[in-house]
């Protein structure tokens, strides 16, 4: 979703707890090219892993007695402001939420099924707006993999629907 960040609003997320991560890593990315030029910043340890680290729920935190990773903090916020870099798997979100983009007067709905979790991830607001790297970036996780007995199915989706439309 192209966005104005300064202008840009998840609706629906209070009260889902949430995990920090590193976006994905690959030649398809449109991470911003200066977004891990930090010198102090070490490699993360999940690049070395792939896609295995992020669907399994690796990449650090603290284990529950469950097994279940800990969760990082929750979102205390109705109406998230996506100004600030951001890149968070939520759980427990609800399975329909909105995006409000005030800078365009656009508004986005999204739903889910078959996936547990959330992925936010937005550069932040330090880029041009409305340029290559002015996005959010919203979609469908899994921290647990879907385990599947030979001849059982599994089926999931994303919904994307414009109200304005």
């Amino acid at each position: 979703m192209a966005n104005t960040p300064d202008a840009t609003y998840a609706v629906g997320l209070q009260g889902s707890d949430y995990r920090g991560r590193e976006p994905l890593l690959s030649e398809f990315s449109i991470l911003p090219p200066d977004y891990y030029s930090t010198p102090s910043s070490p490699q993360p340890r999940w690049v070395s892993k792939g896609l295995d680290m992020l669907l399994s729920g690796g990449g650090g935190g603290q284990s529950s007695p469950r097994g279940a990773p800990e969760p990082d903090g929750e979102e205390d916020d109705n109406y998230k402001h996506l100004t600030a870099e951001l890149c968070r798997v939520y759980r427990h979100a609800p399975r329909e939420f909105t995006v409000i983009d005030r800078g365009r007067r656009n508004s986005v709905c999204l739903s889910r099924r078959g996936f547990e979790e959330l992925y936010v991830f937005s550069p932040g607001s330090k880029y041009e707006w409305y340029g290559k790297f002015a996005y959010v970036c919203i979609g469908p996780a899994m921290l647990e993999p879907v385990v599947l007995p030979p001849g059982a199915t599994w089926h999931g989706a994303q919904c994307i629907r414009n109200p304005n439309l």
